[in-house]
């Protein structure tokens, strides 16, 4: 039985945060590798080589992944080694772990909705990252759909 009005939810800073979480990832990556007074430099670079890739390669975490080892080789002339390696993963793993931080409300928000709204989860990016996150968030259950789509074709 349908109910009230249709609602189409994004995921992403709108049920939980994700930007704040790739600016954390940021800042410690300049706080590592950027030189004195470079910060905003190597900021322009690392956000000219994301959408680079983005173009090629989609987005998410694991291009994000690409993205600061590819800066950090044009900083360096160098590709990471094990030690940059590692900083890196250790920087990704808000990113990368199992679970989401919601927005605050959400929960109670979509609970009070969903007795009178029939509600969709429409989101883009990486299925396995994307599916992740919905399972992380334990919202699911609050929509009769979710589809996630791949950004520009890329799956």
């Amino acid at each position: 039985m349908l109910k009230g009005q249709t609602l189409v939810f994004d995921a992403d800073d709108t049920l939980w945060e994700n930007n704040v979480l790739f600016e954390r990832v940021i800042d410690g990556f300049l706080d590592r590798y950027s030189a004195p007074g470079e910060r905003e430099s190597t900021r322009g670079l690392l956000d000219r080589i994301e959408a680079e890739n983005a173009v090629t390669l989609g987005y998410g975490a694991e291009v994000f992944r690409q993205s600061l080892r590819d800066c950090l080789e044009q900083l360096t002339g160098r590709a990471a080694d094990e030690q940059d390696a590692a900083t890196i993963e250790e920087l990704l793993t808000p990113l990368t772990i199992r679970e989401v931080e919601l927005i605050d409300g959400v929960a109670e928000t979509l609970a009070a909705l969903a007795g009178s709204h029939e509600l969709l989860l429409l989101t883009k990016g990486d299925l396995a990252e994307q599916q992740r996150k919905v399972d992380a968030s334990a919202l699911a259950h609050h929509f009769r759909g979710i589809h996630i789509v791949p950004e520009n074709g890329f799956q």
